[in-house]
């Protein structure tokens, strides 16, 4: 996102994406890779910075509300629900 720091392109992210509102922090908790797939087929790796949010506020109304179904996981869940092996680690390191 042109003209975002890390930390605000991922606060952009988290409400676009869930409508998640809140503190977020200026510093990673860690990185991630994954292979994207662009339209025609294409592989893109990914490097992907993870910035820790203090949730304050859902809000009903988001962009991405009609393609997402949210849903609040334990950390553990979660981490046995993402396919990234690197996110799982990160996940289960940032909430013990």
């Amino acid at each position: 996102m042109k003209k975002k720091s890390g930390s605000g392109a991922a606060a952009r992210e988290a409400y676009e994406e869930a409508g998640a509102v809140g503190q977020i922090g200026q510093q990673p908790v860690g990185t991630f890779e994954y292979r994207k797939w662009l339209r025609g087929g294409l592989p893109v790796q990914c490097i992907v910075r993870v910035y820790p949010l203090e949730v304050e506020r859902l809000e009903d109304d988001f962009p991405e509300k009609d393609q997402r179904q949210r849903q609040w996981f334990s950390p553990q869940q979660a981490s046995e629900l993402v396919e990234e092996p690197q996110l799982q680690a990160l996940i289960r390191r940032f909430c013990p």
